[in-house]
């Protein structure tokens, strides 16, 4: 565990809204979403929201078990993965850790999914943000169905 708290992960200590997410490509989705925010809503969620990557599904346990037990309730983002078996069999030990329904976020099945392109074998993250950049410039270009997700991931909405 201790491999993973890195300055990175510290500044859940510094937020009000920590946001656990499994690895670099929702970070990308959410990083480029965040950049098309109208200014106003842009510096709230900048000053208020972390997103921690977990590096890996199974990586999220251990990371909700720590932050809880130093007094953070971090909200978590990861994919359903259904038919992965060995992807899917994270998800109960996530929940039970996180022991907040609220806080978590399960996509139907993952974020290429969600965004609506064919998941690649093999550069995931670089292919989310090439996706990202058929959006345009405004956050009226983002995806409704995401759009609602980071809403609610963000405290925008609830």
């Amino acid at each position: 565990m201790i491999l993973k708290i890195d300055d990175y992960v510290a500044r859940a200590f510094f937020s009000n809204r920590t946001i656990l997410v499994e690895g670099d490509t929702e970070d990308i989705v959410i990083r480029e979403t965040t950049r098309r925010l109208p200014k106003e809503i842009y510096d709230s969620v900048i000053c208020n929201c972390e997103v921690i990557k977990g590096r890996g599904k199974p990586v999220l346990k251990s990371l909700i078990n720590y932050l809880k037990a130093v007094g953070v309730e971090p909200i978590v983002m990861h994919d359903s993965d259904l038919g992965v078996a060995g992807a899917v069999v994270h998800n109960k030990p996530i929940r039970q850790a996180l022991d907040n329904d609220d806080n978590l976020f399960v996509l139907d099945n993952c974020m290429e999914d969600i965004l609506n392109y064919p998941a690649p074998s093999s550069e995931k993250p670089y292919r989310a943000y090439r996706e990202t950049l058929t959006w345009g410039e405004s956050y009226d270009d983002v995806p409704a169905g995401w759009k609602t997700i980071y809403e609610q991931l963000m405290g925008l909405i609830s």
